[in-house]
């Protein structure tokens, strides 16, 4: 997955009594398939504001709803566009590549998910993923499915990526991986499918069941 943003407008606004400068970007990411053969991009609309104390960033899947939320929360508001001239692209670096170098240090399975740990970062994954070692593949109704995963304890992450095929996928340097399919049906039991934690628990990536591209 590729990602570039786009910074659109800037300003200031009120907000509980509080004067925030604001910034409105726009977020394209392109991803593709396990073989590179498809692409899709999707675009996703941020508000960014901050005050002397702090910074927020809200995500939105519309122009439309950016500004609804901006209209409805913001008074005093001045906002002046980036001519198109003038907008630099700016490539963002996934947060799951901060993970890539690291060795898997825990595998817990909890009653109906699955944690895995690298150092500080861990994964929870509400659908289970499948793992591959030495060309076969498990899934989780597999006798050697749990040792397999905890075999990969200690390992080192070569690679993670999410592709429109395969959803994510964790690539080690002995060549196993585990792959989590991020393309859900109606009935899948929860809103997320699974999350990506950073240092003290903090949300870093929310796969979340029928968002795009995963969306069926």
């Amino acid at each position: 997955m590729d990602e570039t943003e786009l910074i659109t407008s800037k300003g200031r606004g009120v907000w509980g009594g509080t004067t925030y400068e604001l910034r409105l970007l726009t977020s394209s990411r392109t991803y593709s398939d396990s073989l590179h053969q498809a692409t899709r991009t999707v675009l996703r609309f941020m508000l960014e504001f901050g005050s002397k104390s702090g910074s927020d960033r809200r995500c939105f899947i519309s122009d439309a709803a950016r500004r609804a939320f901006i209209d409805q929360s913001f008074s005093d508001l001045v906002l002046t566009d980036i001519p198109e001239a003038k907008r630099e692209p700016r490539r963002v670096i996934s947060p799951l590549q901060t993970i890539v170098g690291e060795y898997m240090s825990s595998v817990t399975f909890v009653m109906d998910y699955l944690q895995l740990g690298f150092s500080d970062y861990r994964f929870n994954m509400y659908s289970w993923p499948t793992v591959t070692v030495q060309s076969r593949t498990l899934s989780q109704r597999d006798e050697a499915y749990k040792n397999a995963i905890c075999a990969l304890i200690g390992e080192t992450l070569s690679a993670v990526d999410e592709y429109l095929d395969k959803g994510l996928v964790l690539q080690f340097k002995n060549g196993s991986s585990i792959t989590l399919f991020l393309r859900v049906g109606r009935d899948f039991p929860g809103p997320e499918v699974a999350e990506f934690h950073g240092p003290n628990t903090t949300f870093l990536i929310i796969w979340r069941a029928g968002e795009e591209p995963f969306d069926l």
